[in-house]
């Protein structure tokens, strides 16, 4: 059995005018085998109900292909797309961009369409954002649709068999665009415990999925007030600003771009806790997920799927999740299952101010600049008096100018913190003032003749060093000095 289970269009029994668009994946099929132990808090996928490898690389439409309808004022018989299924709820997966439309969908008892349980209305647009509490069309999401998106979800319904009919109608009201049309892409159907509840008692709990909880991530952002933040919605600022969040996304996920987080931890019965899961999906390119400041998952599959995430989140942890990917990374919901029957329902605990700084902080250390290996100081120049004649134990004089960021200098390996503050004529009422320089000195000589080296390094209040500057020096032996003072080179 599985928690939950995408249908394909196939299963669809489609009336009006459609058409298929895209690419159907040949010889690639749902994998039907038990997921085994769950692994706790690790991305072994294939232990994780909820995630299925035949999606994983669906960047597009799910399995490669959807199907496709247009409607318009002349639309004389409205295309409806039927299923029947057997669980507690389902999403309907669809594109969405700025040209798709809005869509009907009514849900019956049983097999047939006499006893109407449901209805509902929903809108298909994405590309707006709101402008002075108004949406307006954001003319850089024109061009990015977002793929395989639950633009409806329907859950709680007792477990039985129930009928869906999807009805596209053009009203011109509904036209944002004025363009006389719009359409609508069925891509897939997602059913939720299509094994009952009885299933879920007697055998998920022997992997680890037993009596499991889903906690809608956008509904969380949304129930957030100024008092009270149970998530926190970070955009790479210095402060986790849940307003900031209001022009993102169409309404059933939490849509994060690079740079972006969101943080939160668990409060119930978390005792019993056996997982804790984070649906994820990418849907126009890849995304890298992380937690914490862990290792990036790479999620490059439009489809949702499941990733454990418990020993980070167990206990009542703070969960920070990141995209550090160029991609959109969507968060649909936190799956939390348990080892037994929970007392009370999972839920997102308040976090207080030093929780949401720290969660503020481990996000914008994961694009803090690296630290640098080498010290760069403003200014570092060396000079060397009288060298080019110098003989073996006679003196050379070292002078070393830095900026004020050095703390200390190396000549060789002696190290020197004695500086003067280098002073240059100001004017005859000025006299000499200070440049903000230092001047550093020291005397060098040498036991042996030949080419010698003298190396300097400058260091700053951390110890980093820079680069060394390296002076190559002739020296004489000491036979071939006359012994002329004028020849002293001090």
């Amino acid at each position: 059995p599985a928690a939950n289970i995408y249908y394909e269009d196939s299963f669809v029994k489609f009336d009006g005018a459609w058409e298929s668009v895209g690419q159907a994946k040949d010889g690639i099929t749902q994998q039907e085998d038990r997921p085994g132990q769950f692994s706790l808090s690790t991305y072994d996928a294939n232990n994780v109900y909820g995630y299925d490898a035949a999606y994983k690389n669906c960047t597009t439409f799910s399995m490669g292909s959807a199907m496709k309808t247009t409607v318009s004022a002349k639309t004389t018989v409205n295309p409806t797309a039927t299923f029947t299924f057997t669980g507690t709820g389902f999403d309907v997966i669809s594109l969405t961009d700025y040209q798709s439309g809005a869509i009907y969908v009514d849900v019956y008892k049983g097999n047939s369409t006499e006893e109407r349980v449901k209805g509902f209305f929903v809108n298909n647009y994405y590309g707006y954002k709101q402008v002075d509490g108004k949406w307006v069309v954001d003319t850089e999401a024109n061009n990015n649709a977002l793929y395989q998106i639950p633009v409806m979800k329907v859950s709680g319904l007792d477990y039985g068999t129930y009928t869906v009919v999807i009805n596209v109608r053009y009203y011109s009201f509904q036209d944002v665009q004025n363009n006389g049309s719009y359409s609508f892409w069925l891509d897939t159907i997602r059913i939720y415990d299509p094994a009952g509840t009885t299933a879920i008692n007697n055998e998920y709990l022997k992997d680890g999925e037993g009596y499991p909880q889903y906690i809608k991530l956008r509904d969380r952002i949304a129930d957030n007030s100024a008092e009270v933040k149970t998530t926190v919605f970070i955009d790479g600022g210095n402060v986790a600003d849940i307003a900031t969040y209001a022009n993102y996304g169409p309404n059933n996920e939490v849509y994060l771009a690079n740079g972006q987080a969101i943080s939160f931890k668990l409060a119930g019965d978390l005792n019993k806790i056996a997982s804790v899961q984070i649906g994820a999906k990418a849907p126009n390119g890849s995304a890298n997920l992380v937690v914490n400041n862990g290792v990036p998952k790479e999620i490059a599959t439009a489809t949702e799927m499941y990733y454990g995430i418990t020993d980070y989140a167990k206990g009542g942890k703070v969960v920070t999740i990141t995209n550090t990917g160029s991609g959109i990374l969507s968060l649909t919901n936190v799956k939390v299952t348990f080892t037994e029957v929970p007392k009370d329902e999972t839920t997102f605990g308040n976090m207080n101010t030093t929780e949401q700084a720290i969660a503020v902080m481990a996000v914008r250390a994961l694009f803090a600049p690296p630290a640098p290996t080498v010290f760069e100081p403003e200014t570092l120049t060396v000079s060397l008096k009288n060298y080019k004649d110098v003989y073996v134990r006679e003196y050379i004089k070292v002078t070393v100018t830095t900026s004020d960021d050095v703390k200390y200098i190396t000549v060789g390996d002696k190290k020197i913190s004695r500086y003067d503050d280098e002073r240059v004529w100001g004017g005859f009422r000025k006299g000499f003032v200070k440049t903000g320089k230092r001047v550093w000195s020291y005397y060098v000589s040498f036991d042996t003749a030949g080419q010698q080296v003298i190396s300097v390094v400058a260091y700053d209040a951390d110890g980093l060093a820079s680069e060394a500057v390296e002076n190559t020096v002739n020296v004489k032996p000491r036979s071939a000095w006359r012994g002329k003072k004028s020849e002293w080179h001090i």
